[in-house]
């Protein structure tokens, strides 16, 4: 193949409470469509290289590429695509920027401002008309048509109109995902990610995912591969890359039924006839599980070792108001089931959000304490509150009540209880702001639960000692759930309009508390890291630790 003449770009930015190190497929699934055709690809991923933002990989040679892509899935990530791009624009002003992925798809407009270093954006998938965008230009002609596709014109933007013979509608057609990266991320002990589907059937008010769909096909829609090519980049990956462990970073795994009982029935027979030793996680929803226990434990035998449960909320006022369609029982009846069949579960939570009121936080409050004596991860409270992108239903209606504070990189919103503000601001100046060394301790732990026994792969102290960080992450969630509900005991009977309470709250009462907490907990967590440390030089014993 001839000498790459396309770049492309993962501006990977990770979040304050450290998002796992993934692989991202996004670039990998375009290079090998690309390449399929013929053409030949550069990647270039921030999350291995980590370099100052704007500052690209020393194996990029701009001169080299026609076209530079940048994947960008979030909001966080648009400072950072944007300093590389300028970066790229200077070095070589002839080469065609374009962006693409779930944050450009539902906000072109961002990126084909006057002055911007991008010449378009891809909206919705990217495969189809980033090779028609390729071909183009390499051929000289003329581009600004292709369906799918935004470019600045004069002072705004033009939107192509959608054309559905872009769109990936049979994703087994498209080639297996590059995976040229991924040694690099298996050296950093990063979990080892498939994409079996793409979309959504549901309708969360706060989800991108199901707004994406449904400004594609006018309502929510999923998309799975067969339970045969699932199976194909499997073994793929076990046999070329020793891999023991998948994450499938699906929205839906399952998919819509009965169709997908009978994708996963096939799934689990195709891992059991090609003798396929690797466990796997997924995520899904409470219902879904209820619904599915015998495919649950069918799961189980071929390999299921965690599922990631989105609850969001446990309060059912709530549930109902993000459209949600599931109940908090339910919640923990799914969660009992998997336990019970040896199934780890994991849950995304959000505790704050604007219009949370006091009854309902009470409520939620409550539920983190059955999870926790469950020993279940959920996110900090100190660190819960809803994401807002402007993409999605909830945004309009923070709009309408006049609660969107900022709308620049990040969204910011106002409450509409001052109360609930002040109690989310109070927990996140004292577990984050307050104590840089508290802050970066709980951090760790809460990576390191997310991640259970694969904390540090291959180590015996993980194996003898992950039950350690499960119970200091139980103390670390019974101390944040106890000061989170003095704090509501504090201002409960305030006024809940009054913008000035963060100003009058005074939190010197729990700082004793707080100060005698982050000492246990700091020096609990020094000694499973220094247990670690003399494992790897072979100076420790479990057995006699334990």
């Amino acid at each position: 193949m001839d000498r790459p003449v396309v770049l492309l770009i993962n501006p990977h930015v990770p979040d304050a409470m450290g998002e796992p190190l993934m692989e991202n497929l996004a670039i990998g699934s375009l290079a090998a469509y690309l390449q399929h055709h013929g053409i030949s690809v550069d990647l270039a991923d921030f999350a291995i290289d980590k370099l100052p933002i704007g500052t690209l990989p020393s194996h990029v040679k701009l001169d080299d590429y026609r076209v530079a892509g940048i994947t960008i899935m979030a909001r966080s990530c648009v400072n950072a695509a944007m300093a590389v791009a300028h970066t790229i624009k200077l070095k070589n002003p002839e080469i065609h920027l374009v962006s693409g992925g779930k944050f450009p798809t539902s906000n072109p407009d961002t990126f084909l401002f006057p002055g911007s270093p991008f010449d378009s954006v891809i909206r919705h998938d990217g495969e189809g008309p980033l090779l028609e965008l390729v071909q183009r230009l390499l051929r000289g002609e003329d581009w600004s048509s292709i369906p799918n596709l935004s470019k600045a014109q004069g002072n705004g933007s033009r939107h192509n109109p959608l054309d559905f013979q872009y769109i990936q509608s049979d994703l087994d057609r498209l080639p297996m995902v590059d995976r040229r990266f991924l040694p690099l991320f298996l050296d950093r002990n990063a979990p080892t990610t498939v994409s079996a589907s793409r979309g959504c059937i549901y309708s969360c008010e706060f989800c991108v995912v199901a707004a994406e769909s449904k400004s594609l096909w006018g309502k929510p829609q999923w998309r799975g591969r067969s339970a045969g090519s699932i199976a194909n980049e499997l073994e793929y990956l076990t046999r070329n890359f020793n891999i023991s462990e998948i994450w499938f970073v699906d929205d839906l795994f399952l998919g819509p039924m009965p169709r997908g009982k009978k994708r996963i029935h096939e799934l689990c027979n195709e891992i059991h006839r090609r003798n396929l030793k690797l466990g796997f996680s997924f995520e899904e929803r409470s219902d879904s599980v209820i619904k599915n226990k015998e495919l649950f434990r069918e799961l189980k035998r071929a390999g299921l070792r965690r599922v990631f449960l989105g609850l969001e909320s446990g309060d059912i006022k709530t549930l109902k108001r993000y459209k949600k369609g599931n109940r908090p029982e339910q919640h923990l009846e799914a969660i009992d089931f998997l336990q019970q069949i040896g199934v780890e579960v994991s849950t995304g939570f959000i505790l704050f959000d604007p219009f949370k009121s006091m009854e309902t936080l009470k409520e939620e409050i409550c539920f983190l304490r059955k999870l926790a004596h469950r020993r279940v991860f959920f996110p900090p409270v100190f660190n819960s509150a809803l994401q807002l992108m402007r993409e999605v239903p909830i945004f309009d209606k923070v709009v309408a009540a006049g609660l969107l504070m900022t709308d620049g990189e990040h969204l910011e919103y106002d409450y509409n209880d001052q109360r609930v503000k002040c109690i989310a601001k109070a927990l996140k100046w004292l577990f984050m702001v307050r104590n840089g060394t508290l802050f970066f301790t709980l951090k760790w732990i809460i990576g390191n639960e997310w991640r259970k026994s694969g904390a540090f792969p291959g180590s015996p102290v993980s194996r003898a000692h992950s039950h350690l960080i499960r119970e200091l992450a139980a103390f670390y969630k019974t101390f944040a759930l106890d000061t989170s509900e003095q704090i509501i005991e504090m201002i409960c009977e305030w006024p809940n309009n009054n913008p000035q309470l963060i100003g009058t709250l005074d939190l010197k009462p729990l700082l004793p508390g707080v100060d005698i907490f982050s000492r246990e907990i700091i020096f609990l967590t020094n000694v499973i890291r220094l247990a670690y440390n003399l494992e790897q030089r072979n100076e420790y014993s479990p057995v006699a630790a334990n």
